[in-house]
């Protein structure tokens, strides 16, 4: 019967697939991806910046972004994205060309991939190089052909790859045994590709790739100790020459070559054997960069300063036309300037034009598009007696406060090409008929921007008097855009002319020292209210003044009626205000009802047994308007907003942490929301229904999205993380989530794929002889009367079979599962005409109610343990602690029912007469019992498998 059974639960034609090749994972299809990255506010300055400029006409640089690199074509004012990674980008490089780029991941992302930079796509992936840590290095030669990885161990594992060759393995390896600390800087000869240098905080290693090998060479010190000359920071080669060069903290340049006596490099050949050979003082400062280019050294250093010396370390040339921050990095143009000397330039014709295109070039300059005429009067000049003309390439410029700027070295300007984000983004807020993004940081600075157009707006810094660094924590426009609200991390509450950012009123709105977390706005823009870190609730209402001359900010009253700190706050219409909080409780307040200096509350009610709700929002479905809530246990629960009864639970996505935050997406059918988790986005149909091919999403971050804010139009969102200095413009295919759910197949099958082992696997069969088993216990075992074989199940056995297939739902969640089920899975057995007619459920509504109502997440050993302790006193804990929890706290055993219970459980360690005759729990318990006992001999964990 068994077999009969099966065959007759299933539904035709279902076929359930887990290959590779099922076209439901096919990820190379644009169509399934629900996010694209548009633009980028700000960024990584933790890496370096390529500038992969040639000529006028091609204009680019490279530079990482959070988890992803970005190439930005500052003459187009474009940005292209390279998405790869899922944790933060640790390295950038590029070869000498500009063609092939190299991306490193770091942490638990250990992957390097190689770039083709003219089309945008990974040529090459190296997966895991290294063992722990991620990689921390990795450098490319400068024609391309090797690659040099290093790791975050703690003995430096240097790794040598021949990428073009395909390999998955190095083609050799050494590790750093006799240095102290960790890598800081690697760099590869420009003249000699298979040679590169390592710079630690206190020497530099060499090492040529020869004979299939590396051969490393540590330079002699001559009886001189790098210590004298500070912590090394940077390193490189000299142009066309043997020696090599060592930027310090103190402002040293300690110079390594073969010998004293300089040889030219066209006579003499590349040599890997290097010696300490002179260090100077240049300044006093910190030197945080050193390249050599044109023949020339140049450094920058913590005070902005750009620097250029000769190959014997005299300094030629000073740029301090314009202030810079503390450089992190310089990156000069990849073609050297092709240029000719003319004579002075007349200095009456110099005088009369303003045209800097004239001022560099003649007549006869469109003749040739190789050569840029230069004249010896308007060229910069060195600081040598001959003053001769100075000039080197353009170049690229990145501040440790985010500045990312292009220096026109002959014209002596600077160009900026992304706006400073020096602190970490801290809030969103996007006006609803404009273009415009406003971002506030913890510096207490609030910027718009047009995001339209992708340029700076309006810059504004807000100061509370005392306390000059008060950081912003919320910023929301209201409908229309006609108010601008930001709170503070000190409790102020400021409004701000959205135009101009400037403060209406000139002082901020004060009421209790504590975090403003989120504001909101009621629809006709009269009622403000905000929530603190103190879990309280503040209302603010609009009105005119006693002379009728103008509308005024009038404070309505502060309630704190929540015990724990709220997680959303919710504006409804109709002046309907609730609060979500981790209490597990959901208040509306009186909005209209509240007098000045009283804010009242219409209800207070706990909608959650387990787990800690997270936000929500209000959603109507068939007439019928719910909260939309998600849980901390990987759930959406929808809770009727009239009676406040729970209606339905499901499945949320299950994507690293739960559902953080969920928006709807305003386009025209209301059909779609988008969520985030800890760093993950996506696009989940509506209504809810816990089907899991009806949700996609991506990672939007490499570790925790710390917010989010959706265009008025729905075609684009913007995400900050946690402390990051950067803000995501992303593009939104929301056609993303319909396309998953067309391939997802029959609706049992989207189900099954969640179940352990799938159509074939020991749970599903054993889910479909219960269920059948289940039939015949509620027409008695022992009954004579023939048995009849259904695919449906009378309600009143589903608490049993859920309970046989490993699920043991609560009271609570019974009645909450028993409401559910008779609303929208149940139907009407043949004997309804009958009094004593019952409610069946199918089959495949039981798989679907069992998926989306069973725990997502296991209860972890380590949960076990800490709740073990927390009634256990000194790791022992009392039998008679043990009942009174189990029999007075949260949904009570019975007595005789814990008795029965333990039996159960405890028959393999308590054999014998004693525990048939049990009357009471203490009888089958010993007096005191560690975890340990607990575990093996009460619960029967086996802690050996």
């Amino acid at each position: 019967m068994a077999e009969t059974s099966t065959r007759s639960l299933i539904p035709e034609n279902l076929e359930v697939k887990f290959d590779d090749t099922d076209e439901s994972l096919d990820l190379r299809d644009s169509r399934t991806i629900p996010f694209q990255v548009e633009w980028c506010f700000g960024v990584d300055v933790c890496t370096k910046v390529f500038n992969l400029t040639r000529n006028k006409d091609y204009r680019k640089i490279f530079c990482s972004v959070s988890h992803a690199a970005m190439i930005y074509d500052h003459r187009q004012h474009d940005m292209r994205f390279l998405l790869g990674h899922s944790n933060y980008i640790s390295c950038i490089s590029s070869d000498l060309s500009g063609r092939w780029l190299v991306t490193a991941g770091s942490a638990d992302d250990n992957t390097v991939i190689v770039w083709d930079a003219d089309g945008c796509f990974p040529v090459n992936t190296i997966f895991e190089p290294h063992q722990d840590g991620g990689v921390r290095f990795a450098c490319m030669s400068p024609d391309a052909k090797y690659l040099v990885t290093i790791g975050a161990e703690a003995q430096p594992n240097i790794k040598f790859w021949q990428w073009t060759l395909g390999k998955e393995t190095p083609d050799d390896c050494y590790i750093v045994q006799h240095v102290d600390g960790s890598v800081v800087d690697v760099c590869f000869s420009k003249s000699s590709s298979n040679q590169f240098m390592l710079t630690f905080a206190t020497t530099v290693l060499f090492f040529t790739w020869r004979d299939d090998k590396l051969v490393m060479t540590e330079p002699r010190m001559n009886g001189k100790c790098t210590s004298d000359y500070g912590n090394f920071t940077m390193s490189t080669y000299m142009e066309q020459a043997h020696e090599c060069l060592t930027a310090s903290d103190t402002g040293h340049i300690a110079m390594w070559g073969p010998s004293f006596v300089l040889q030219p490099f066209s006579i003499a050949p590349a040599s890997d054997e290097k010696m300490f050979l002179k260090a100077i003082r240049v300044q006093k400062r910190h030197i945080t960069s050193i390249t050599s280019i044109d023949g020339v050294i140049a450094t920058g250093d913590v005070q902005g300063n750009v620097k250029f010396y000769s190959h014997r370390i005299q300094l030629l040339y000073w740029c301090i036309n314009f202030t810079l921050p503390p450089i992190q990095t310089i990156s000069f143009n990849l073609e050297k300037r092709q240029y000719k000397m003319a004579d002075t330039w007349p200095v009456e014709e110099l005088k009369e034009t303003n045209n800097e295109e004239e001022l560099h070039s003649s007549e006869d300059e469109d003749r040739s598009d190789e050569y840029e005429q230069l004249y010896a009067n308007i060229v910069p000049s060195d600081y040598s007696l001959q003053r001769s003309p100075f000039v080197v390439r353009d170049f690229l410029i990145l501040g440790n406060n985010g500045l990312l700027g292009y220096v026109n070295f002959i014209d002596n300007t600077l160009e900026l090409l992304l706006e400073n984000t020096n602190t970490a983004i801290t809030s969103l807020a996007i006006h609803d008929e404009q273009p415009v993004l406003c971002i506030g940081y913890a510096s207490g600075t609030v910027c718009t921007y047009d995001y339209a157009t992708r340029r700076l707006k309006v810059e504004q810094t807000i100061t509370s008097g005392q306390d000059e660094h008060d950081a912003i924590t919320s910023l929301t426009y209201s409908h229309q855009g006609l108010h601008l609200a930001c709170g503070t991390t000190g409790g102020y509450l400021w409004f701000l002319q959205p135009a101009t950012l400037q403060p209406q009123p000139d002082t901020p709105f004060f009421f209790a020292h504590s975090e403003i977390q989120s504001i909101r706005f009621s629809v006709d823009n009269n009622y403000l209210v905000y929530c603190d870190a103190a879990a309280g609730v503040c209302l603010l209402h609009r009105q005119l003044t006693e002379d009728n001359t103008r509308a005024e900010w009038q404070y309505q009253g502060r309630y704190i009626a929540h015990t724990r700190s709220i997680t959303d706050i919710l504006f409804a219409d109709d002046y309907r205000l609730f609060t979500l909080s981790k209490d597990k409780h959901i208040v509306e307040y009186n909005v209209r009802g509240s007098g000045t200096g009283k804010l009242e509350l219409v209800r207070r009610e706990c909608i959650m047994q387990t787990g800690i709700p997270l936000s929500f929002f209000v959603y109507t479905i068939d007439d019928e308007e719910f909260f939309v809530i998600s849980t901390s246990e990987y759930k959406y629960i929808l809770v009727s907003t009239d009676t406040y009864v729970t209606d339905r639970t499901v499945l949320a996505p299950v994507l690293g942490m739960p559902v953080q935050r969920f928006t709807v997406i305003p386009c025209a059918d209301l059909k779609y929301m988008m969520f985030t988790t800890d760093k993950y986005l996506g696009i989940q149909l509506l209504p809810v229904t816990g089907n899991p091919c009806e949700h996609v999403g991506m990672v939007g971050h490499p570790e925790y999205i710390g917010d989010y804010i959706l265009s008025p139009d729905g075609k684009h969102a913007f995400t900050i993380g946690k402390q990051d200095n950067i803000c995501l413009m992303w593009r939104l295919n929301i056609n993303a989530a319909d396309i998953l759910a067309q391939r997802g197949g029959t609706d049992l099958k989207q189900y099954i794929r969640l179940i352990e082992g799938g159509l074939t696997g020991w749970l599903f069969q054993e889910m479909q002889d219960l269920f059948y088993y289940m039939q015949i216990l509620h027409q008695g075992e022992n009954s004579a009367l023939p048995r009849k074989a259904s695919s449906k199940l009378p309600v009143t056995e589903l608490p049993n079979l859920m309970r046989a297939i490993g699920y043991y739902p609560t009271e609570y969640a019974l009645d909450n599962m028993k409401y559910e089920v008779k609303k929208y899975y149940t139907t009407m057995s043949e004997d309804m005409h009958k009094e004593n007619h019952e409610e069946e459920i199918s089959f495949e509504d039981f798989v679907k109610l069992y998926i989306n109502h069973r725990p997502s997440v296991g209860v972890a050993l380590d949960q076990l343990q800490v709740a073990f302790h927390r009634f256990a006193t000194g790791g022992q804990m009392k039998r008679e602690t043990f009942v009174d929890v189990l029999c007075n706290n949260g949904e009570p055993f019975q007595p005789d029912a814990l008795t029965h219970c333990l039996k159960v459980l405890m028959h393999q360690a308590r054999r014998g007469n004693i525990q048939q005759e049990a009357k009471t729990p203490e009888e089958l318990l010993p007096e005191v019992f560690d975890f340990s006992t607990f575990t093996n001999d009460i619960v029967g964990i086996n802690m050996e498998q």
